[in-house]
């Protein structure tokens, strides 16, 4: 499956069960996210945007408090991005087993690698976060807003 047939199901707008979350702090607070940040971010029901600009996979998460827009080129080469607590990573996508899939490899080895999956299981956009092969994986429920 390519990657622009694994994306078609993704775009659009997304809106988070933050009620249905788990382990948002402990991967926040893995990422070096300060404490005050991280119970902001546990009240806050962020809204992600997925979408194709300018042949990059591009995702917006926006909260009350911050937006973040990630780029991704589709033909799997790198681009750097940088997460919430200075975490800075070289990034690419792919597609594996047919589920979008973001590696993030940190430029600082003191830093783990992130892997981010979004995939449209039963009407929903699950994104599973994993951090250092398993540390902490964090799991969202997205519900579509448009």
């Amino acid at each position: 499956m390519s990657l622009e047939e694994a994306l078609k199901p993704l775009l659009g707008v997304w809106k988070c069960d933050n009620s249905r979350t788990e382990n948002l702090e402990e991967f926040l607070s893995e990422m070096g996210v300060n404490f005050v940040i991280r119970k902001l971010a546990k009240q806050g029901s962020p809204t992600m945007t997925i979408s194709i600009e300018e042949g990059k996979y591009q995702v917006k998460i926006e909260t009350g408090f911050m937006t973040q827009i990630m780029s991704y080129p589709m033909d799997g080469s790198k681009a750097d991005e940088e997460f919430p607590g200075g975490n800075k990573t070289t990034a690419h996508v792919e597609v594996r087993d047919g589920v979008v899939t973001v590696v993030s490899d940190p430029t600082d080895s003191d830093r783990k690698q992130i892997i981010v999956t979004r995939e449209v299981q039963n009407g929903e956009l699950v994104q599973k976060i994993n951090i250092g092969n398993g540390v902490v994986i964090c799991t969202r429920y997205f519900v579509r807003a448009s």
